[in-house]
């Protein structure tokens, strides 16, 4: 991407260089920011420059929409598949059609013929962690907010106490892994098991990348059991999005609920979603 940026930016190009490049823009983007969109926004009008025709105006979307990405981007994608079944004849896939879904990984299930556990498999120190450097432990000793209460931001200070000698230099940043609560937890399984899942926390799962450009994240790339991914891997919080409810309408055999849940997919389903989700804040379960 890089190299086909500083191209464009020749100044030796000719003006007519892409006259025959009909594109479309999708910019995703987050208002909070003071330069928003701006890559968009510079890549749109270069290929104007050069001569190439936009199918539609270009789409700016906004993270800190009420409604997201998809405010903008899904009356954006309905628009573009009209201009490109007006001006060339071909159609947008249908939604509706039962076909099957393409994943990035493949997960294997480790056979575990005795049902123990490796000790170090029931350890944090197991887990592959994003960091450069290694994870440490530390306590919270202190959580007091630092700005007036009359302040509109919620500043906080937070005291750390270190399990080991720490050094840091100025400009240091530190990452906090997140978990789940052993509530949390403990309600997945007991919800596996009411709906007879082949699965239990003892499950020994292996990842492997089905495409050499979907590198796996590094915290698959040793087998896990499932209440690892459970406990520190997977986001329980989390308010499912548009691609939640395609996805489960896949899989989805009862006409009536497969056509209700993407009818959220859709850009008139938007203000319905956000009623059955983010007002009463439904999370993942």
């Amino acid at each position: 991407m890089r190299k086909t940026w500083k191209f464009l930016l020749r100044k030796s190009l000719p003006s007519n260089l892409l006259e025959n490049l009909h594109y479309a823009c999708l910019g995703l983007g987050d208002s909070s920011y003071a330069k928003f969109n701006y890559a968009a926004k510079k890549l749109n009008k270069r290929l104007q420059q050069l001569g190439a025709k936009q199918i539609i105006p270009i789409g700016l979307c906004d993270d800190q929409h009420d409604h997201g990405l998809s405010a903008v981007a899904l009356k954006w994608i309905n628009q573009l598949w009209q201009q490109i079944e007006q001006n060339m004849g071909i159609k947008a896939i249908n939604k509706n059609c039962n076909s099957s879904a393409v994943f990035r990984w493949k997960s294997v299930q480790v056979n575990n013929t005795n049902g123990s556990l490796p000790n170090n498999l029931n350890t944090e120190s197991h887990l592959l962690w994003p960091n450069r450097d290694e994870a440490q432990t530390f306590i919270l000793k202190s959580n007091r907010r630092s700005t007036d209460p009359s302040h509109f931001q919620d500043v906080r200070l937070l005291q750390f106490e270190a399990s080991c000698d720490t050094y840091w230099s100025p400009g240091d940043v530190i990452q906090v892994q997140p978990c789940n609560s052993p509530e949390q937890v403990n309600d997945f399984f007991l919800w596996s098991e009411e709906h007879k899942l082949d699965f239990d926390k003892n499950t020994l799962v292996e990842m492997h990348s089905i495409y050499s450009d979907m590198p796996l994240p590094k915290c698959y790339r040793q087998p896990l059991t499932v209440k690892q991914m459970a406990t520190y891997l997977w986001d329980f919080s989390f308010r499912p999005r548009q691609r939640a409810f395609e996805i489960l309408a896949l899989n989805c055999e009862d006409e009536l609920e497969k056509e209700k849940l993407l009818e959220f997919t859709t850009s008139d389903g938007l203000d319905d979603l956000i009623n059955y989700i983010n007002r009463p804040r439904r999370e993942q379960f």
